[in-house]
């Protein structure tokens, strides 16, 4: 307590307020590892897209990559499920849909084949072969 020159005490209270900014460190601390936990990638340009397979429920979009064909899974409602996955990832990760896919396209052929295997001739009072029957 300090006394003032009447004789009465007074008493003073001290407030320090100290404020830190964040720094960034440029040398480790003692015993800190000195490989980041985590690396940032830097963003790719989108593969483009071959086709989107849609379904009540779920939305595939498949890319063209450099190794091979990307599947992107979402829900009807946006939400992402499975991103840039390869054909074995999205076999594995979602067999229904793999199905889908698989049947929604010929399979292997190069082309098309339409062919209708009708004789080339047909004598007169013959039936027509394309009329119905």
């Amino acid at each position: 307590m300090l006394r003032n020159a009447r004789g009465r005490g007074s008493q003073w209270i001290l407030v320090a307020v100290v404020g830190c900014t964040p720094v960034e460190r440029t040398t480790p601390l003692v015993g800190e590892a000195t490989t980041p936990e985590c690396t940032v990638t830097p963003e790719q340009p989108p593969l483009p897209v071959v086709t989107i397979l849609q379904t009540r429920d779920h939305e595939v979009t498949v890319h063209s990559g450099a190794d091979g064909l990307r599947f992107t899974v979402s829900l009807a409602g946006g939400a992402l499920l499975g991103h840039q996955l390869t054909k074995r990832q999205f076999e594995d990760s979602f067999p229904g849909l793999h199905q889908r896919y698989d049947s929604a396209f010929a399979g292997e052929q190069v082309g098309l084949d339409a062919r209708l295997d009708l004789p080339l001739t047909t004598t007169l009072g013959a039936a027509d072969p394309l009329a119905p029957r």
